[in-house]
């Protein structure tokens, strides 16, 4: 790598669902920006899997059982001199730690860029050695508008910006038939998937419409077993698996052939995209929700009792009586999810940042 970065971008990995972000940033940064990845996320399931015109590739070295992780090849090298790096807030990256110290001692500008609370929320005992992290950068870009507001009540010496997390860029409202459920997320234990299989194969028996489809976007450990399970309950003609889908137009293509979409675990990035599409959702109310949960209202989600397969079915069949409700408002909601949330924003919002 050439010339010195003037933007560094420092993450563990970066999926395909950042690439419209990206897209925009590089084309606004141009050869100013420089990425920095590593190849694999602490979940393994997420690689990175973007294309960015100027980026070099770190080595994750993961330690404690992929508890903790320190990151090589070139951190430092090309972090150290930048004007501005924006990194990943994850307590758990060792090198991050270092780096953060290391350009505090040369007055240089370092951004934390995520979450601003571990997942079990500000009262967290783990929040203490977040907030530590989060005043060495003294600057934070978070995801969400509620949690601006949380974290300045919290630590107002903060610089805090809002960088609205979105994974697609500006997009029409479906229209399709709207005659199916679907889920789009990671097919692991943590997101729930079992649940929903389960409870489709209740619905189906017991109200919903005999053309109804059940959606399965993503892939994951538990895939295999997942399409197992749907053999063993007769349902293989109704559940369909597609794998990793990223192409918006390949994925509001599924998305429109779905009356709603689910989220049987921790809802995230999964909801922004289904309002996006004007699709509404179906939420556990009792799960540890990414921020993105602050789009879920009465006008485009409904929530069912978390890990009750009985209360998930007969929300699905009580959403499919709401039909021609739903699809009347389709556009509604795609329109207020992406007043504030899609990747022309969040792109917009990180340039303005590093300037």
């Amino acid at each position: 790598m050439t010339g010195r970065p003037d933007v560094v971008l420092v993450q563990t990995a970066i999926g395909d669902y950042r690439q419209s972000f990206l897209d925009q940033v590089c084309a606004a940064l141009g050869d100013r920006l420089l990425v920095l990845t590593g190849p694999i996320y602490f979940e393994p399931s997420l690689v990175t899997a973007v294309v960015v015109r100027r980026r070099h590739n770190l080595r994750n070295r993961f330690l404690a059982g992929r508890r903790l992780l320190i990151q090589t090849g070139g951190l430092f090298r090309n972090a150290l001199p930048a004007r501005i790096v924006v990194l990943e807030l994850n307590p758990r990256v060792l090198s991050s730690w270092a780096l953060i110290l290391a350009r505090r001692a040369l007055g240089r500008r370092t951004v934390g860029w995520g979450h601003a609370f571990p997942r079990s929320g500000p009262q967290s005992r783990t929040d203490a050695i977040r907030s530590i992290m989060r005043r060495l950068c003294g600057e934070m870009m978070v995801y969400t508008y509620r949690q601006e507001t949380e974290l300045a009540a919290r630590e107002p010496g903060l610089t805090i910006h809002v960088v609205p997390n979105s994974t697609q860029p500006t997009v029409a409202p479906v229209t399709g038939s709207r005659t199916g459920v679907i889920y789009c997320g990671r097919l692991s234990p943590d997101k729930r998937p079992e649940l929903l299989v389960d409870a489709f194969a209740k619905a189906a028996g017991t109200g919903l419409p005999p053309d109804c489809v059940l959606t399965m976007v993503g892939d994951g450990p538990q895939r295999g077993e997942l399409e197992a399970l749907a053999q063993r309950l007769g349902l293989a003609g109704r559940i369909r698996f597609t794998g990793r889908i990223s192409d918006v137009s390949a994925l509001k293509e599924l998305y429109g052939d779905a009356l709603i979409s689910t989220s049987p675990g921790y809802a995230g990035l999964a909801l922004t995209q289904s309002l996006a599409f004007g699709v509404p959702m179906i939420i556990a109310d009792d799960e540890p929700h990414a921020p993105e949960i602050e789009l879920a209202g009465e006008n485009n989600s409904v929530y069912f009792r978390a890990r009750d397969v009985n209360a998930l079915a007969a929300a699905l069949v009580t959403q499919f009586a709401r039909r021609q409700e739903w699809i009347e408002a389709t556009a509604d909601i795609s329109h207020e999810a992406q007043a504030l949330y899609s990747s022309e924003a969040m792109a917009e919002a990180f340039v303005a940042v590093v300037g």
